[in-house]
């Protein structure tokens, strides 16, 4: 899109299906049943395996423009303020992005909402604040190495194949929470076990 402006407002347009998405999302993830869905939204959803293959092939099929490329100027009706300018050539690959945006990203609405009904069923009172605390911070400690690598691969490799290893990452991440779930789920108040005397005490009153 050749211009931060132009970048700036592909953004802010595409977080207006996101606003009607996170909230219909709420409404219909409560049709799908968290073991077998969650998997399958993790796949399609945004910074997903779909996701990042198709970002790849979009890059591949479509390389980006270049700087002196003919550009569209889109304005507010009636005036000569610029709303977004592009190259003519991105058109169309500037369509696929928005339509990849759009339909995964509701996905990971539903993968959200079902992971957070899972997490309260299975993580203790006791230790709720410490794990939602310490998700995050795997995941950054997680992230770091990879930022570095994928920003030193795509000057490097090109944007295709650092989505394409993105996209492998991605998947293993859905196996890996595929077979998680797998597995018996433990329920938080069996888990849950008075830590002194006064707590047992009480429980018995």
């Amino acid at each position: 899109m050749i211009t931060d402006v132009a970048v700036s407002s592909f953004r802010t347009v595409l977080f207006v299906p996101g606003i009607f998405q996170q909230e219909r999302s709420g409404v219909w993830s409560r049709r799908f049943e968290p073991k077998t869905w969650i998997p399958r939204f993790r796949f399609l959803q945004s910074t997903g395996f779909v996701f990042y293959m198709a970002f790849a092939a979009i890059m591949f099929f479509f390389p980006p423009a270049s700087a002196a490329a003919e550009m569209l100027m889109l304005t507010i009706p009636y005036t000569q303020i610029v709303i977004m300018q592009l190259p003519v050539s991105s058109i169309l690959p500037v369509l696929l992005m928005t339509i990849t945006f759009t339909s995964c990203g509701i996905f990971g609405g539903f993968a959200e909402i079902l992971t957070q009904r899972e997490l309260l069923d299975v993580i203790p009172n006791k230790i709720r604040n410490s794990m939602y605390s310490l998700s995050p911070t795997i995941g950054i400690l997680l992230a770091i190495p990879q930022i570095a690598l994928f920003g030193w691969l795509i000057p490097t490799a090109g944007f295709p194949v650092t989505m394409t290893l993105c996209a492998i990452i991605s998947l293993v991440g859905v196996l890996m929470i595929a077979k998680g779930l797998s597995h018996p789920k433990p329920l938080a108040k069996d888990l849950e076990q008075p830590s002194s005397t006064i707590e047992k005490l009480v429980e018995q009153e």
